[in-house]
């Protein structure tokens, strides 16, 4: 049976449109009211550090026994305080 070859004239991608986060309060309580009690929405952010830094962490996590987030939250809390702001991380 020979090989047929693939028609990719009709071939179209779509790429989907980037979905923010919104940070108005009202959206946020109406998300709230779909996830099971005690249970905060989360909004995923990235951090780029030096090799150092994390070893640092890395070591600061086996040492405490805590997840690397609840160290980076712990942190960011100090950063609100410094600048006095309400500790929400």
């Amino acid at each position: 049976m020979p090989k047929r070859s693939a028609d990719l004239a009709a071939f179209t991608v779509t790429k989907p449109q980037a979905v923010l986060p919104s940070l108005a309060v009202e959206e946020a309580g109406a998300e709230r009211e779909h996830q099971p009690e005690g249970r905060r929405t989360l909004i995923k952010k990235s951090l780029q550090m030096t090799p150092e830094a994390a070893r640092q962490l890395l070591m600061l996590k086996a040492e405490t026994g805590k997840k690397e987030h609840e160290l980076l939250s712990e942190a960011l809390n100090l950063l609100f305080k410094k600048n006095g702001k309400p500790q929400l991380a």
